[in-house]
């Protein structure tokens, strides 16, 4: 039986402005297996280049340093600043997420060769 591993979504799709924010949620079992960044290729590939747009954003939460890195090591993302208490963590008390984005620009001049290059250091 099939074993549900995460998925990806792009949202808040704005086609005046160009951009949108994306998003990633991959099962625990599945961390650093190489399927975020298999996934968001994928997804920022059809964001960019399907539906042109010109930024993308993500928000995390500031202490999924896993996420984070990824973000500012692989695919060079711009950190735009920390939202507080954005969110409940579910048991009564807010936490703070931090903001990244890419532009086009930047996805063309190495944001998709980073990810690309990551991908390759999976599959040897």
């Amino acid at each position: 039986m099939p074993k549900y591993a995460g998925g990806v979504m792009l949202k808040k799709i704005d086609t005046v402005n160009r951009s949108c924010e994306a998003g990633v949620i991959i099962a625990p079992a599945y961390h650093r297996a190489g399927m975020a960044t298999d996934a968001l290729h994928f997804l920022l590939t059809f964001g960019f280049e399907e539906l042109k747009m010109h930024r993308i954003n993500f928000i995390t939460a500031e202490a999924n340093l896993g996420m984070r890195g990824w973000l500012e090591r692989v695919l060079k993302a711009h950190h735009e600043g920390t939202q507080r208490d954005l969110w409940t963590d579910g048991k009564g008390a807010f936490i703070n997420a931090v903001e990244y984005s890419v532009l086009e620009s930047e996805w063309f001049q190495g944001g998709k060769a980073s990810l690309e290059s990551k991908m390759d250091s999976y599959t040897g």
